[in-house]
């Protein structure tokens, strides 16, 4: 299985694939699953909560086969397609997807240096840049017993997210995970100025998707601290 960043990052949580919407009831110290859409103040107990709407969305990617061959003739391009994912899954949680998501860039930014940050906020997780050389000397005198560090290529050198791990800050939440399914060349509508040009390559093809249901729910965007590190 390819590496998946943000399965990392956050708590999974499955729901039954039926389920398009999710709403949440939040307050200081209860994160529940509701049926309803809940838009008043008044918290369960008697607590103050909000309520806040996440749509499922699909994730995808695939290639073409030809029908005579077999699926395991095309590890290379199975594991592209898992690749690409992970690389969506990982963007739509840094930055958030159109109207869909918030990311955790939507943060309170603290600008100091990252050994000063992690002796304030004391976290679990890091999430920076994917470093080029392991033994880079900025990282060599830092104290990270018992801190998990998560790399990625979507984060600038001079950016670290700092945070502490459990299912109030955010869920990542499956209602169908990574499936793959094969269609007939004929179901897909091959449109633009080359569109005459594919349909000859692939004449003979399916068309082998790959995709997911999720939602990344970021319910405390505030548990995430953007440093902007003053190394840089």
């Amino acid at each position: 299985m390819i590496e998946s960043l943000v399965r990392e990052a956050l708590p999974i949580r499955y729901i039954p694939s039926s389920i398009d919407t999710e709403n949440i009831k939040c307050s200081d110290n209860l994160r529940m699953p509701t049926e309803l859409d809940c838009i008043s103040t008044l918290g369960v107990h008697g607590m103050q909560c909000r309520s806040m709407h996440y749509d499922m969305f699909q994730i995808g990617s695939g290639f073409y086969k030809k029908e005579d061959k077999e699926l395991i003739e095309y590890k290379k391009e199975i594991e592209v397609s898992l690749t690409n994912i992970c690389k969506s899954e990982e963007y739509a949680f840094l930055y958030g997807i159109d109207q869909t998501s918030i990311g955790i860039d939507a943060t309170k930014t603290i600008r100091k240096g990252l050994p000063e940050a992690i002796e304030e906020f004391n976290p679990t997780h890091i999430i920076t840049y994917r470093q080029t050389n392991e033994k880079e000397s900025a990282w060599e005198d830092l104290d990270l017993e018992g801190i998990k560090v998560l790399r990625s290529n979507y984060v600038d050198k001079s950016i670290h997210y700092l945070y502490k791990a459990d299912n109030n800050f955010g869920e990542f939440v499956i209602s169908q995970d990574i499936t793959l399914e094969e269609y007939p060349l004929t179901k897909y509508q091959m449109i633009g100025k080359r569109g005459k040009e594919y349909n000859e390559l692939t004449k003979d093809n399916t068309f082998v998707d790959i995709h997911e249901w999720v939602c990344i729910e970021i319910h405390e965007p505030n548990e995430f601290v953007q440093v902007i590190d003053r190394r840089y």
